[in-house]
């Protein structure tokens, strides 16, 4: 997505911000450390804010807080 241009708001309280731009800037992503700084907004405290506005949400983890939330929020996950 970062390689077509796209902006990620990423919400994830355990990882440090700079560990998330350290892996996003590998080379095998050919994205150079400034562009990936400039599309990644971090969130490392409220969910809802890094999904206001989106275009589409991924969720990538099994954590309770987001099976909870989802279920809350009316969305099935299988």
């Amino acid at each position: 997505m970062l390689d077509e241009g796209a902006t990620l708001n990423i919400y994830d309280p355990k990882v440090e911000s700079s560990q998330i731009i350290l892996e996003l800037s590998n080379p095998q992503l050919n994205l150079p450390d400034h562009l990936v700084k400039k599309r990644v907004n971090l969130f490392s405290e409220n969910v809802l804010e890094a999904c206001r506005q989106a275009h589409a949400i991924v969720v990538c983890t099994e954590w309770d807080i987001f099976q909870v939330n989802l279920k809350f929020y009316g969305v099935t996950v299988n």
